[in-house]
């Protein structure tokens, strides 16, 4: 157990390492000391933050990529009036420095990679939610704890593999030991 979570952290790092930008910027450039990368959860993020685009099929926004420098990133429900229904592939890939994420109520879909290695401490998911794509939290080592509303009934493989999170699904709480239980649960 010691040399998996080791080789876990390794990876992780080595991850971080290659991944040298936050959200289109050098890292050496952006500090999280600042208080200009900093918000409260109270504030939402603006539209000017994303690149997103209209899907008809999911009748609504997808954010496909964040380019703020938030800590904190409380998504907006919408963007020019329409609803916010999707988090799109690799739409948070790159993003130093993002510990909290905050999805409004109204977004169906988390899509593959969406949120891949970051530096997560704590995300929020509606109960609107009911697909997680593969790989969507992979090596987010910081979670903690995941409350999954009872609303998920697809996920996909390795959601959240490389986390340490315990996650409750349906009042059950499951260990990264034990992660292939809860994809069962969901998946049947």
């Amino acid at each position: 157990m010691k040399i998996s979570k080791i080789i876990l952290s390794a990876a992780t790092t080595i991850a971080i390492t290659l991944t040298l930008t936050a959200c289109g910027e050098n890292t050496s450039s952006v500090s999280t000391s600042s208080s200009s990368t900093k918000s409260s959860s109270s504030e939402e993020a603006q539209a000017s933050d994303f690149k997103y685009k209209f899907k008809e099929e999911l009748g609504g926004i997808e954010i496909t990529e964040y380019k703020g420098k938030k800590e904190v990133v409380n998504i907006p429900a919408k963007i020019d009036g329409k609803n916010i229904t999707s988090i799109g592939e690799d739409a948070f890939v790159g993003c130093v420095g993002v510990t909290n994420v905050i999805i409004p109520n109204g977004v169906t879909t988390i899509g593959k990679f969406a949120f891949n290695n970051l530096e997560l401490k704590s995300v929020t998911i509606p109960d609107s939610v009911t697909k997680i794509g593969e790989n969507a939290f992979i090596f987010c080592s910081r979670l903690t704890s995941v409350a999954l509303p009872d609303s998920v009934t697809e996920i996909g493989k390795d959601a959240f593999s490389g986390c340490m999170a315990a996650i409750t699904y349906k009042g059950k709480t499951y260990s990264p030991d034990n992660y292939g239980a809860l994809y069962e649960a969901i998946n049947g």
